[in-house]
């Protein structure tokens, strides 16, 4: 993904104020103990709770590189993405909830 400079100055800007988040990895934690979704299930579940809001391509649903890249052309990959559809409680491993 090739960022402008709004965007560098918001990456950057999360990296003082010590809040980016990066999900990457290679299947690593889905095993036990932490047991955690794989990003085919992330994108799936982001994709299946956004459909009721709007249709969107069947092809996103198992890439979640391609919908998340979806929202951040749309402006609204903090908001909608990031703050609605992202299910971080089920990103952090067992016991330990985000929110």
């Amino acid at each position: 993904m090739i960022f402008d400079d709004s965007a560098r100055v918001r990456l950057l800007g999360s990296i003082e104020a010590n809040r980016l988040v990066l999900l990457c990895g290679a299947g690593l934690s889905m095993a036990s103990p932490s047991s955690l979704m794989s990003a085919v299930q992330v994108s799936q579940f982001c994709f299946d709770k956004y459909q009721p809001i709007a249709e969107l391509p069947e092809q996103m649903r198992d890439n979640l590189d391609t919908l998340a890249a979806y929202f951040y052309g749309r402006g609204e990959f903090e908001s909608i993405f990031i703050g609605t559809l992202v299910p971080w409680n089920d990103l952090v491993g067992s016991g330990r909830g985000l929110r």
